[in-house]
């Protein structure tokens, strides 16, 4: 860090500062000023005055935001206009020295009583106000660069103490065979990093209670390993996955505390949305204003919400967009509106499940459901468990680096039990899509009477005591599923070819496996499959 008479100003240059003799070579003009600058930040100036590397400079001018600085640790994004004012008053300041010294080889060559003051009188003069604006004016054109350019790498993280780079290594047949982690033991502001957990690395360090306590609120294997990938895989500024992972409790077991320490872990790579941006209540006009979800732009990888009213419905085309790998539109508050690309992974925790609108694949491939099913007796809570977490963070943080190690190799992949959670998830979400699961076989093969489709739905569903849709909204949901009008039988029956109805030795069998504690179920259909229609008059 810098401090000069008593101001902060950032990082010091890592090459060191330039000398006083260096400097007074620049002309005595507002070019020269703001070479002096560009030096004094850390850029690299050639011996004809051209700008030449700017990799180490610790301030850099953002086309459409203004500057920025970095801290010694990463680039903030919002003070930088102090430090590069803060900057050129320390140019200015050194010009004293430096008029000293161009005044002494006036003095030495003999020159005029003119030539010699010209060096104070300028040294002088570079404390107004107006000279400081057009050092800065001049030097931001040398210091321009991108947003675009900062956070490049999704597979970095930044922490206290240094920042991971994680790489996977692939077989000469292209398969990733494992994920490599290096750490850099310092922060370089050629990175271009934004962001910073608030966790110092330390691969020696373990992390016993965490561990203790997180068998206690996921007791199958297979659960704490699926979660420890989904937090690693959170912990990266990738989007592959698409996921829009959901916690379900009935409270006391963990969730909460489990990400409460997250986002105080996360630093700055965490963010806390208001849960309605997820929802059919919170979605706005295209031109309206969406702080909330204009602050979730930028290398925000750990998106957190609150719980969900009860019977609330998820936003579908929220969750498509803003999982979805491309750009989207915000606007904060009186200013335009702007595009950026999410890289957040939104964790929401809730009691009651939310209910997406539509019964598509692109919805449901994209919900990742983790129930917490163990509650604590009530009464034995340790209230001083976020305390003792919170000293086992550089632990924490090992088991998160190893999350991401086996996403990398493995890839996000399902257990029975969330598999499961998800089939009746989406079962309940959607009458329609319950039955199909519980009685139809898609069967490309098979014809079977539409009238006989639609009495089993009918039953089906009148058992619900719910209403059921009319036979040609039936029909055309059925279409959805490419079980279409196929001619007629024997005795003028229309059938539907593509699906058939389930014996009762296939039911019996689903039982048995869903007893088993098998996912069980067929494949959901491509996107569409269960979307519903209007429920037009009957043929």
């Amino acid at each position: 860090m810098l401090v000069a008479d008593g101001e902060f100003l950032g990082a010091s240059p890592l090459s060191g500062g330039p000398s006083a003799k260096e400097l007074s070579a620049y002309p005595l003009n507002d070019f020269g000023n703001a070479l002096r600058f560009i030096r004094n930040v850390g850029g690299q100036v050639d011996q004809d005055g051209e700008v030449s590397d700017l990799s180490a400079a610790t301030v850099l001018y953002v086309r459409n935001h203004g500057w920025v600085g970095f801290n010694g640790q990463h680039w903030d994004l919002k003070a930088g206009e102090g430090l590069a004012r803060k900057w050129a008053a320390k140019v200015a300041r050194g010009m004293h020295d430096q008029a000293k010294i161009l005044s002494d080889e006036a003095i030495e060559k003999k020159l005029a009583k003119k030539e010699i003051d010209a060096p104070y009188d300028f040294a002088e003069s570079c404390g107004n106000s107006g000279r400081m604006d057009a050092m800065l004016k001049v030097a931001k054109t040398y210091l321009e660069v991108e947003l675009e350019s900062f956070d490049l790498d999704p597979f970095a993280l930044n922490v206290k103490n240094g920042t991971l780079f994680f790489r996977r290594v692939r077989d000469d047949k292209g398969k990733v065979v494992r994920a490599e982690v290096t750490f850099k033991d310092r922060h370089d502001p050629a990175d271009r990093l934004t962001r910073m957990a608030d966790v110092s690395y330390d691969k020696t360090a373990q992390a016993p209670t965490f561990h203790a306590v997180l068998a206690t609120w996921q007791p199958q294997e297979a659960l704490r390993r699926y979660l420890q990938v989904l937090t690693g895989y959170g912990a990266t500024g990738d989007t592959t996955e698409q996921a829009f992972i959901i916690f379900q409790g009935k409270g006391r077991d963990g969730k909460s505390t489990f990400m409460n320490m997250l986002r105080k872990l996360f630093g700055s790579y965490a963010a806390t949305a208001d849960v309605k941006t997820f929802l059919e209540t919170g979605m706005k006009g295209g031109g309206d204003a969406s702080p909330d979800l204009a602050r979730l732009a930028g290398d925000t990888r750990l998106v957190s919400t609150a719980e969900p009213p009860k019977n609330a419905k998820l936003s579908d085309d929220r969750i498509k967009s803003f999982t979805g790998g491309g750009n989207i539109t915000a606007r904060h508050l009186r200013e335009g509106i702007f595009e950026f690309e999410p890289v957040g992974k939104v964790f929401m925790e809730c009691n009651a499940r939310p209910q997406p609108q539509g019964s598509d694949e692109g919805i449901w491939r994209r919900l990742k459901l983790l129930l917490w099913e163990n509650q604590i007796q009530k009464g034995t809570e340790d209230k001083e468990l976020p305390r003792k977490l919170a000293a086992e963070w550089p632990g924490i943080l090992n088991w998160i680096v190893e999350g991401v190690q086996r996403w990398m190799v493995e890839g996000l992949q399902d257990p029975p039990r969330v598999l499961e959670a998800i089939d009746e998830y989406r079962k309940g979400a959607s009458p329609f899509a319950e039955w199909v699961s519980d009685y139809l076989v898609l069967d490309k093969g098979a014809s079977t009477p539409a009238s006989e489709l639609y009495a089993s739905y009918k039953t089906f569903i009148t058992d619900r005591d719910e209403k059921p849709m009319s036979q040609t909204a039936f029909g055309r949901a059925l279409a959805d599923l490419q079980v279409i009008r196929g001619g007629r039988d024997g005795v003028g029956r229309v059938l539907r070819s593509g699906g058939r109805l389930k014996t009762e030795a296939e039911r019996a069998a689903d039982v048995v496996d869903t007893q088993d504690g098998d996912a069980g179920g067929q494949q959901y259909p491509p996107s569409g499959g269960f979307d519903l229609p209007p429920d037009d008059e009957e043929d």
